[in-house]
């Protein structure tokens, strides 16, 4: 027998003896190279046995009767997937990112969707529709597992934008530790995301290189939006397509891509469209997490609420409003933080092209209520920021 039959006989033991699998990022099936949570809560990625050294010696201890007691329970409650391959979770050692600069994508190279008109008024949105959508995966303590935290949405094929009180600068969450991005998800409870019969790719948990959080961020005194903005670089580059994994434009030339002048945007009364799986029940004490990926098209204006937030602001043009003031109607909730508030325009192909406006960032306690609006953290404002510190 080869040492491979050798090996893999005994992977199958080990497979047949677990009645359970690590938990990996809500325990869906994972691509090789996905994230994951290895037995001791160190990150990991999931690969083949044999690209793991040190896991691949302790199975030669077990074939050589030489492997201490435990061996084998801890071997086993590091396999992140058993079928249709068989993965174990290896932790990740800390390295020194090689120097890159990426840059802002092209407005040609971003914010496509592969649906070409929409539904208003829907609540589930439809599968392939917004490619960028991310999810932070953290966990609050050392004692606690990793769960979904907050919205995000993805810029280019190596970085996030999100919230900065989505992070552990938020005076509240001191030891929140971000393990990973979702990319690529629809529906939380079933993997492959499948929709009349159209199945998208499996989601992607993608490794954290770094968090940079704005260095304004619970600066400014008596304003705790303020600067609320944070980019998460990713450990490895993905691989973009607009059927699955995909950046959203950011704003770079925002009057000839979006026809609108952004100083007068808040006040013109344009619609624009937000997502998440935040909370879908309104009431401030229940969280109430939909499976399926949640849209919704609101307009912008400036109202009494908006004015009144808007004066703790060091500068009100760094944060802007959205939501119909008029009905209780869709808004943003508790879980969707961090996500996107975005509008379609064209690119310089003349192309339909979709355009981040805004970071979720703050909201009314009880969601869409009459009379309120959501608060956003405006991109454009902060793009010297953002592009800067993509070059780290």
């Amino acid at each position: 027998m080869s040492l491979l039959d050798s090996t893999m006989k005994i992977l199958i033991i080990l497979v047949l003896m677990s009645a359970t699998s690590l938990f990996i990022s809500a325990g869906a099936r994972q691509l090789n190279g996905a994230g994951c949570v290895t037995s001791d809560g160190s990150r990991g990625r999931c690969v083949s046995i044999t690209a793991c050294p040190v896991l691949y010696n302790l199975l030669q201890d077990i074939r050589n009767n030489r492997a201490p007691p435990g061996t084998t329970d801890f071997l086993r409650s590091n396999i992140c997937q058993k079928t249709p391959e068989l993965l174990v979770c290896c932790k990740v050692e800390p390295t020194i990112s090689a120097t890159v600069r990426p840059k802002v994508p092209d407005a040609s190279e971003c914010g496509k969707s592969a649906l070409t008109h929409r539904v208003v008024g829907g609540i589930n949105a439809p599968l392939f529709a917004w490619p960028w959508m991310a999810l932070i995966q953290a966990r609050a303590n050392q004692w606690s597992s990793v769960s979904f935290t907050c919205g995000a949405v993805l810029i280019s094929n190596r970085h996030i934008l999100t919230a900065a009180h989505c992070t552990n600068k938020n005076p509240s969450l001191p030891n929140l530790d971000i393990f990973f991005i979702r990319l690529g998800e629809y529906d939380l409870a079933q993997d492959p995301d499948c929709k009349n019969n159209h199945c998208a790719k499996n989601h992607l948990d993608a490794l954290v290189d770094r968090v940079i959080v704005h260095p304004g961020y619970e600066k400014v005194q008596g304003c705790h939006g303020c600067n609320d903005i944070a980019l998460i670089k990713l450990l490895d580059p993905i691989d973009p397509n607009p059927l699955g994994i995909f950046p959203i434009c950011l704003p770079t030339h925002f009057e000839h891509q979006l026809n609108v002048d952004p100083t007068t945007l808040q006040n013109s009364n344009k619609l624009a469209y937000i997502a998440g799986w935040g909370s879908i029940n309104k009431n401030p004490y229940i969280f109430e997490r939909p499976n399926i990926l949640q849209e919704a098209e609101i307009p912008f204006g400036k109202t009494e609420y908006c004015t009144d937030k808007l004066k703790s602001y060091q500068d009100p043009n760094s944060v802007f409003c959205a939501g119909d003031i008029h009905h209780f109607s869709a808004d943003t909730c508790r879980g969707d933080s961090g996500g996107p508030i975005m509008m379609s325009g064209k690119n310089s192909k003349n192309e339909k092209t979709w355009y981040l406006l805004g970071i979720t960032s703050r909201g009314p306690t009880v969601c869409g209520l009459q009379g309120s609006q959501g608060i956003y953290t405006n991109v454009t404002y902060y793009l010297p920021w953002i592009s800067e510190n993509m070059k780290i």
